[in-house]
């Protein structure tokens, strides 16, 4: 009987199955940067969440002898920043002065109290987004994408970078 009519479905290949994963260099034109871009305060799982799914993506690939896709990044307006749980976050890279591959900007939401007013940090994200960002994701053919996490959002507004088109949140 197959495993469809049964009503149970066949494992998947993964670490309870005896699957190994394959690990290989991905050619750099199929890899695409995620970056998550970190400020004072931002809430812990909507870092951890997001990050652990990209993680699971690219070990689903591996059992199945394929290469990463997601190069994960981390980065903010300072090296060293205290999330909403108290827990720093260290050895963040500084905000990138340019996107030279396709890269996924993750912005991270914060508390209701802290998107209020921004602190000079979430300042300086603001004017990265709109300098660094902002031209090349205007653009029909941007190899970018921005992915806002919760009132992350907001920081997207600030810097324009929703101006004429549709958001959910």
């Amino acid at each position: 009987m197959s495993a469809l009519r049964s009503g149970r479905r066949a494992p998947a290949p993964g670490p309870f199955t005896g699957a190994t994963p394959r690990a290989g260099p991905a050619p750099a034109a199929s890899v695409l940067d995620v970056l998550f871009v970190i400020n004072a305060r931002s809430l812990l799982l909507d870092i951890a969440g997001p990050a652990e799914a990209f993680r699971l993506a690219n070990l689903h690939r591996s059992y199945q002898g394929l290469p990463p896709q997601f190069q994960l990044r981390f980065a903010g307006p300072e090296p060293t920043l205290t999330t909403s749980t108290g827990l720093q976050v260290c050895q963040l890279e500084p905000l990138p002065k340019e996107l030279p591959r396709p890269t996924w900007i993750v912005l991270i939401g914060q508390p209701a109290a802290q998107v209020q007013r921004l602190d000079p940090g979430a300042g300086d994200t603001v004017r990265w987004l709109t300098t660094i960002l902002g031209p090349p994701f205007m653009t029909e053919a941007t190899p970018h994408r921005l992915v806002t996490i919760c009132s992350g959002a907001l920081l997207a507004g600030r810097a324009g970078l929703l101006d004429r088109r549709h958001c959910t949140t």
